[in-house]
């Protein structure tokens, strides 16, 4: 019935989510299925002599848990070995002592399988199938050590008692739990010992440890990892940003070369995202899925456009230094103000993308229009001493096009925090389906709130640059 009713969801509904639904139930149906056909045809083998002989071997608890580990990784499915276990209750050979060690060996035979997925994938996929294997292992090694010294010490009055389709079930269950309570507080330790066993590599790429083919399947598991590179790309960028101005102030080649091998990380973070993103979109979506994609694809082409612009700031500092060339002091503090309101509106956006706060993407369009109006005044001012002829061309060509890209920047920073305000809003509301109309209706004085942080803006990073004059 299970089984049925999940191929009715599956072959009639094309929501995403019922079609998943549809698939679990299939599954499950499958599994009980499996589980009776078992219990059918081990229940001739349990009358045989020499199988009961043979399973009253497996008291053994090194022969039971190897028994285990074998059949379980073999199936590869620690369910459908444990659903063996069960079949085979019928004959009543199975007792507590017997089978305690077979279900140790299962999960440890279980761990098979993630072993096998993690070869030819990332560093952090091997260190999460061999911290599954070291949980296990050590489980294992803990119950056998307490269980027999205990009934050595006091004859368990539970210990030959027959088992049930149901001991079964709880017993691997306390099995687990015990285990993960025992071991709980000693995580670190066990995260220490697998990064000792599978230490980090100088070449492993950022996006290799979070992207994977293999979570395609289920979309909103893929997004949630997306949207884990999609942060990874901005924080780069960010980094970047603030080694950059900082070679404005003071150059330095090494500062440089870490700013450029951050760059060719979100290059290829970028194209790699790109991919996984389109390959995501094939599948079966629902509508908020499809937005997330959408949203998705603009953030990660605007953080990347960012780490573009961030390295033609890089690229004036060496020009500068490379000509010798230097601001006057008055110049500098204009440069300074501007690139600090681009610092604050990019802060904002990672700080919107790590907590998805929209109250945090909200105030970097404020920012970004006084970003407009600092670099519009310095550009009126840099066409006076061009006419005065105060400006060398040199450093006004410099200055010029740090004021280009500082505000180019800020322009993708816009972009970037309407995507959070996108995923946040309403169905009904302007932002949800009129992104550009939402942007337009803010700067035409329709939200008291963007006028108040406007304003805070235009004081701290604008207003100080008026009463200024300067000279390059």
């Amino acid at each position: 019935m299970t089984a049925f009713l999940g191929i009715i969801l599956f072959s009639f509904f094309n929501s995403g989510r019922k079609k998943t639904v549809g698939q679990i139930l299939i599954g499950l149906g499958l599994l009980f299925i499996g589980i009776k056909s078992m219990e059918s045809a081990l229940t001739p083998l349990t009358e045989l002599p020499a199988f009961q002989q043979l399973f009253l071997r497996f008291s053994n608890p090194f022969l039971g848990i190897a028994a285990g580990a074998a059949i379980t990784a073999l199936i590869q499915s620690s369910t459908a070995s444990v659903a063996i276990l069960q079949a085979l209750t019928a004959s009543g050979l199975v007792t507590f002592s017997t089978a305690m060690p077979i279900i140790m060996g299962q999960n440890i035979g279980t761990c098979v399988t993630a072993i096998l997925s993690s070869i030819g994938a990332s560093r952090n996929a091997k260190r999460t199938a061999a911290v599954h294997l070291f949980f296990n292992v050590i489980g294992t090694l803990v119950f056998l050590t307490v269980l027999y010294s205990v009934n050595a010490a006091i004859s368990l009055p539970f210990w030959n008692a027959t088992m049930t389709y149901g001991s079964i079930a709880d017993l691997h269950s306390i099995f687990n739990i015990v285990c993960t309570i025992l071991l709980l507080p000693f995580n670190r330790w066990l995260v220490r010992l697998v990064e000792w066993i599978i230490p980090d590599s100088e070449t492993v790429h950022p996006v290799s440890t979070v992207l994977d083919p293999r979570f395609l399947s289920t979309p909103s598991v893929a997004l949630e990892r997306a949207r884990t590179v999609v942060i990874q790309m901005g924080d780069l960028a960010k980094e970047n940003y603030a080694t950059a101005v900082s070679l404005l102030a003071r150059y330095d080649s090494k500062q440089l070369e870490q700013l450029e091998q951050r760059e060719e990380a979100i290059d290829h973070m970028e194209g790699a995202l790109d991919q996984y993103l389109v390959q995501c979109s094939r599948h079966s979506l629902d509508d908020r899925d499809s937005d997330l994609v959408s949203d998705l694809l603009h953030a990660l082409s605007d953080f990347e456009r960012i780490g573009d612009y961030v390295v033609n700031l890089s690229e004036s500092a060496t020009a500068l230094h490379d000509k010798d060339l230097v601001f006057s002091d008055q110049a500098q503090e204009e440069l300074s103000a501007v690139c600090s309101a681009v610092g604050d509106a990019l802060e904002q956006v990672m700080t919107a993308y790590h907590t998805h706060d929209s109250y945090a993407a909200f105030q970097v369009e404020p920012l970004e229009e006084v970003v407009d109006l600092i670099t519009a005044t310095l550009r009126e001012r840099h066409v006076e001493r061009l006419k005065k002829g105060s400006c060398t061309v040199e450093l006004g060509t410099q200055f010029l096009e740090l004021l280009i890209n500082l505000e180019r920047i800020s322009d993708h920073c816009s972009n970037a925090a309407v995507r959070i305000i996108h995923q946040s809003a309403n169905k009904d509301a302007l932002v949800r389906n009129d992104i550009h109309g939402y942007l337009q209706q803010l700067h035409q004085g329709s939200s008291p709130q963007f006028d108040q942080l406007f304003q805070q803006a235009k004081e701290r990073y604008y207003e100080p640059l008026l009463h200024a004059e300067s000279t390059i």
